[in-house]
């Protein structure tokens, strides 16, 4: 358990409000229950949550009509994911610093600054996770807005294999890579 100070500190640092505390200290406490809880565990509840709730909500959004034409116009996927990323940056201020960046004309790789993750369940909810394993929000999220955005299923997120492990986003040098490819065109 965090002492007031340090509380205090992540806080601070890393601009959180009540909500952004509340959601990751709920997926911190999931993602410690390891035995019961898992990445496609929560990529299931985020894909229900995000097509029965979420995407309804930003429906009524003055910001997502605008949105919604820049990535339905033609470019790059880095292009057209890059107004999916910056609206929901805007409306959840997901973290101090992401951004997409182009890897071929088929993948974009989202970067999120690890510590100014407002979402962490590690950084932020302090869940104890064995190595190599996540609880990341973002990817679905990403996916599922992208492909709300664009009025099609287009994009999806890479899953890699590491041994045994699948993995849907790559930490390395203090931040998350997650890498997205296109579906259809």
């Amino acid at each position: 358990m965090l002492v007031d100070n340090e509380m205090k500190a992540l806080i601070d640092d890393r601009q959180l409000s009540q909500w952004h505390l509340m959601i990751a200290s709920l997926l911190g406490s999931l993602a410690s229950q390891e035995g019961m809880f898992n990445q496609a565990f929560l990529n299931r509840l985020l894909k229900h949550s995000m097509d029965n709730f979420i995407i309804p909500y930003f429906n009524t959004l003055p910001d997502y009509e605008e949105a919604c034409k820049l990535a339905q116009s033609n470019g790059s996927v880095s292009e057209r994911l890059k107004p999916v990323v910056e609206f929901m940056d805007k409306v959840f201020q997901l973290a101090g610093q992401v951004q997409i960046d182009e890897i071929d004309s088929d993948h974009a790789s989202l970067r999120v600054g690890s510590s100014g993750c407002r979402f962490c369940p590690i950084g932020v909810g302090k869940a104890e996770l064995s190595p190599g394993n996540t609880f990341c929000p973002f990817p679905t999220m990403i996916e599922q807005t992208a492909n709300s955005m664009f009025g099609e299923k287009m994009v999806k997120t890479v899953l890699t294999r590491e041994g045994m492990k699948t993995k849907i986003l790559k930490k390395e040098d203090g931040n998350c890579f997650i890498t997205y490819e296109v579906t259809a065109r």
